[in-house]
């Protein structure tokens, strides 16, 4: 998927499909709707997960950390009219993925799906 312009670089690894694992573990993954989950507009922040190149001695797999969305991708449409992909900006300083790749002032650009958004929240006024 294509930068959102010219400044900050685009993450190109991988996201944790939360809706595969919500499916695999329903009494003890929660998640917004699939309703929710397509209806997401510009302004508001989504967790996703972003999993590392490879898991760390202590067991850990990746971060989830929050995005600011900023476009839907491309606008794609799916069922209903829904936005099926998403554009936002990193809002969180990665503790354990090394993104120095991806560095630059304007922060990191992330490409995603409804099925990679583990929670929704609103921006405060």
């Amino acid at each position: 998927m294509a930068k959102e312009d010219a400044t900050g670089e685009q993450w190109n690894g991988k996201l944790l499909d939360g809706e595969a694992l919500g499916n695999r573990r329903p009494d003890t993954f929660e998640m917004p709707s699939r309703r929710a989950r397509m209806d997401i507009r510009p302004g508001q922040y989504v967790k996703l997960g972003f999993l590392l190149d490879k898991k760390l001695a202590s067991g850990l797999e990746g971060e989830r950390m929050w995005v600011r969305v900023i476009s839907s991708s491309h606008g794609r449409r799916g069922e209903e009219g829904r936005c099926v992909g998403y554009f936002g900006k990193l809002e969180n300083v990665p503790a354990f993925i090394d993104m120095s790749k991806y560095a630059s002032d304007a922060g990191y650009s992330v490409a995603f799906g409804p099925e990679h958004v583990l929670d929704i929240r609103e921006a405060s006024s």
